[in-house]
């Protein structure tokens, strides 16, 4: 997503509409059963979560541009908007890693606690939060020190639903002494359907297996589909030797 010259951290909030041959402002957010847009693929389609349609031009998308003074984000001097982020991978005693599909925006991606970094936060703070927010049962206490940094990528395609395509994603671990149980996890509602999965397994998970009951006893060969969020599979494409050792 390229800015607009007029677009300014001016210490307010502004949301617009992510079709970018339009952009006006204050797309208005509704659910799927509020949309009376006969041409809403979100209506159409019945994928969960809200979307925004715009007055404007007409359209109805799952993305917004949203300019928030509470959250880091920067235009580039190619104009790109940027946004950051931390994620938290959770390794279980016996090497598989924490996993849930997403329910909002990307929806029924395979992804990891995650979210953008407010103004203000460190990314170790960002990350200890979003773990916090977004698995709301079924992990022990833990300490920032339990925590480790794997890397820090800045990733250009990882689309969210504030509007960017470019991420500073901050990359973090937390290595378990005591089993967890998926079934026990419980995920907020950006999220459903904990799973723990080996790494291999997680980046080829198919799209469909999102529905699948027993997740876990897929094997390389039963995906044809990657499902994993993309700076999920970025980091670990490049970093799952590090995470697994």
């Amino acid at each position: 997503m390229k800015c607009l010259p007029d677009w300014r951290d001016d210490g307010q909030r502004h949301d617009y509409c992510i079709n970018t041959a339009c952009h006006a402002p204050e797309p208005e957010k509704l659910s799927r059963g509020d949309c009376l847009n006969a041409s809403c693929h979100v209506r159409r389609t019945g994928e969960e979560g809200i979307h925004f349609h715009c007055h404007a031009c007409g359209q109805c998308n799952e993305r917004r541009v949203v300019l928030d003074p509470h959250m880091v984000w920067r235009c580039a001097d190619d104009c790109e908007l940027w946004h950051e982020s931390s994620g938290v991978f959770v390794r279980n005693p016996d090497g598989r890693f924490l996993f849930f599909w997403r329910s909002i925006y990307p929806a029924g991606s395979l992804t990891v606690p995650s979210g953008h970094v407010d103004r203000g936060e460190t990314p170790l703070q960002a990350a200890i939060r979003e773990l916090g927010e977004e698995i709301i049962a079924g992990l022990p206490v833990l300490s920032p020190e339990d925590f480790l940094p794997i890397a820090t990528e800045d990733i250009i395609g990882d689309s969210c639903r504030r509007g960017s395509d470019a991420h500073r994603w901050h990359a973090f671990q937390v290595v378990l002494s005591s089993p967890i149980r998926p079934e026990k996890v419980k995920v907020n509602g950006e999220g459903k359907h904990a799973v723990l999965l080996t790494l291999e397994v997680a980046q080829a998970v198919t799209l469909a297996d999102s529905k699948t009951v027993d997740v876990e006893a897929l094997t390389l060969e039963e995906a044809q589909q990657k499902a994993l969020s993309y700076p999920v599979r970025y980091v670990i494409e490049r970093h799952a030797a590090l995470m697994q050792g």
